[in-house]
């Protein structure tokens, strides 16, 4: 009987910790070819753009829609800044959940676990460097989220942006470049760098 009681106990211990680490993904589990099982997170976007601010996971960064400088702080932040910004996060977004609606059909028919680690990780490096940009901004240095634009897009003309980006789901990316009203940044296909190297 006790034996029992600590197998229980445990399970439940174990299953609770688990939930406190996962960081509050949500993910369901699907087996794969080889047997194997794995998480997948839901695909949602963790940038919302509203055409006067932008957020990206809760932290909200206005733009604004007249003169050429906002108040973030006491840091006056140039509204060109913010608006290359909001873009070249918005479209890694876009890229980010599109590479995990992939991982989520790919996992249950793809053999090749290289191809799978691969898109796994820039799906994961999507996500880290948009984090990096909250916390640029929060730290309100705006040469910081320059260097971060530097280092993670590139400028094209929206009508280019097909060309510019390489992911088969391009629909989506495309009608958020149509209705940004200025130059469109999309991602560099780079490795996330470290924080340090930004400031």
């Amino acid at each position: 009987m006790k034996r029992i009681t600590a197998l229980i106990l445990s399970v439940f211990l174990g299953a609770a910790f688990l939930t406190a680490c996962s960081g509050g993904h949500s993910c369901y589990q699907v087996k794969r070819p080889n047997g194997q099982y794995v998480c997948l997170q839901e695909c949602k976007p963790i940038v919302e753009y509203q055409g006067s601010s932008f957020s990206i996971k809760g932290t909200n960064i206005p733009i604004p829609t007249t003169g050429l400088t906002v108040n973030l702080g006491d840091t006056a932040w140039n509204k060109t800044l913010l608006q290359t910004a909001a873009s070249a996060s918005q479209i890694m977004d876009i890229q980010r959940v599109s590479r995990c609606e992939r991982l989520s059909i790919l996992a249950t028919t793809m053999t090749n676990q290289e191809e799978y680690e691969k898109l796994l990780k820039n799906m994961y490096e999507s996500e880290e460097k948009l984090n990096q940009l909250a916390l640029l901004i929060t730290m309100n240095n705006p040469a910081a989220v320059v260097n971060w634009v530097n280092a993670y897009s590139k400028e094209v003309p929206p009508g280019e942006v097909s060309r510019a980006l390489n992911d088969p789901d391009l629909a989506k990316a495309e009608a958020a470049v149509r209705s940004m009203n200025h130059q469109v940044y999309v991602p560099k296909d780079t490795k996330v760098r470290s924080l340090d190297s930004l400031f």
